[in-house]
């Protein structure tokens, strides 16, 4: 977890302490995978 907070601004360290980064990135979706596999295919592409 340090390893990963170190990557980020200082700013945005203090604020991934406290709440989940709301800026997650498209290609790991917090939320069910898509329906379509290709389109998971597209956006690890992409």
């Amino acid at each position: 977890l340090r390893q990963h907070a170190e990557l980020m601004p200082e700013h945005v360290r203090s604020k991934a302490l406290i709440t989940p980064p709301a800026f997650a990135p498209p290609q790991k979706p917090r939320g069910r995978p898509p329906k379509n596999p290709q389109f998971a295919m597209s956006s690890t592409s992409a």
